[in-house]
């Protein structure tokens, strides 16, 4: 899902996309995080210049049309995923922005191997399925934001318990700080907006502990398999639930 996207270019100068309607660019990009995923299966992870480049400028297109595709939507989903995707477009930026950022971005990429990105993988697929029970729920508003809310603390957790200990070689690299200023920045302006009381993880525990076991199983649980879930789909369904 959202929190977990890493190695994206976040650029502001893009080609338009013209008339496509809202569907098009729905499924424009929808197959563009996937394939942007480093997470999902057959997703290849760039291991040198040439290949991070390449990366950053599928970005550019990505998120031209995630700009496009935000217009469709109505007023509280579209002030989230704007918020979302500027969050995302900050820390990236810095990955594919200019020389050192791409630098480090491939020393840290050097660090992660497919074990570490399959048990990551698991927590992304957990985190997925959660958010597509809650889409399909009859929860009322008060009930599914803070479920929705804690979700992102709960994904994070399962992230810093797969990674363990993991340590790199490069002494200037260190995986479990870069996720988790990953996963902090991308759910902080939503967070803002919609999660006040829900903030932190222990006032998740406080004050929603039985919601919090139930969520803590569906994401730590998963089968790791991505298969034919949809990404933005379902997290758009819960906004527009807990607009109503």
């Amino acid at each position: 899902m959202k929190y977990l996207v890493v190695f994206l270019l976040i650029s502001l100068a893009a080609s338009a996309y013209g008339d496509m309607s809202c569907e098009e660019l729905e499924k424009m990009g929808e197959q563009g995080v996937r394939r942007m995923f480093i997470f999902e299966e057959g997703a290849k992870i760039p291991q040198n210049e040439a290949e991070l480049e390449a990366r950053c400028n599928e970005g550019k297109k990505l998120y031209k049309t995630l700009l496009e595709y935000k217009k469709c939507l109505k007023p509280f989903p579209q002030q989230i995923f704007q918020s979302t995707s500027q969050s995302i477009g900050k820390l990236l930026k810095k990955n594919c922005g200019d020389a050192e950022g791409k630098k480090m971005a491939l020393r840290i990429i050097k660090c992660t191997n497919e074990e570490q990105i399959k048990k990551m993988q698991t927590c992304a697929v957990g985190s997925l399925d959660a958010v597509q029970q809650l889409a399909e729920s009859s929860d009322t508003r008060g009930v599914l934001l803070p479920k929705m809310c804690c979700l992102s603390h709960v994904t994070a957790e399962c992230v810093r318990e797969k990674l363990g200990d993991i340590k790199c070689a490069d002494p200037d690299v260190n995986i479990k700080e870069h996720f988790n200023e990953v996963l902090a920045t991308v759910s902080k302006d939503a967070m803002e907006i919609a999660c006040e009381e829900y903030k932190t993880m222990a006032s998740c525990q406080a004050k929603i502990p039985n919601e919090m076991t139930k969520l803590k199983q569906i994401v730590n649980t998963s089968n790791g398999s991505f298969g034919q879930r949809s990404l933005i789909k379902p997290l758009l369904q819960v906004a527009e639930k807990v607009a109503n």
